[in-house]
């Protein structure tokens, strides 16, 4: 599946990197994070510029593994432990998702495509 996908996730990617710096989406992301899931803002420690920058970091470093799934599992994978340990539950995904998804969605300036879509829930 990594073959159907990694194209498109790239594109969108690249995309998306064209028109904001890696600081930026950071930035955005979090700002859409506690704006659709404020409630979780209490597991957040780090300054939202530190934060931000780590997220968008360990995005790029995903994206760029897309075509491996098995870098890709394990790039997943080294993040889990703190993330439990912060508190982040299996229900808290679909949402994080969403808030995903907004993000590029504002930083492309359009909705994703279906297969954007897909791709990316891949």
């Amino acid at each position: 599946e990594s073959q159907n996908y990694s194209p498109v996730i790239k594109a969108t990617w690249t995309t998306v990197l064209a028109r904001h710096s890696l600081a930026e989406v950071g930035l955005l992301f979090y700002g859409k994070l506690f704006d659709m899931i404020p409630e979780i803002q209490h597991m957040f420690t780090s300054e939202r510029e530190t934060q931000s920058a780590k997220f968008a970091s360990m995005l790029a470093t995903i994206v760029s593994s897309v075509e491996s799934p098995e870098v890709l599992f394990e790039q997943l994978r080294l993040l889990a432990p703190m993330h439990i340990q912060k508190g982040v539950k299996e229900e808290h995904m679909p949402r994080m998702g969403r808030v995903l998804f907004a993000t590029l969605e504002h930083a492309l300036d359009a909705p994703l495509t279906e297969e954007a879509r897909a791709a990316w829930e891949w």
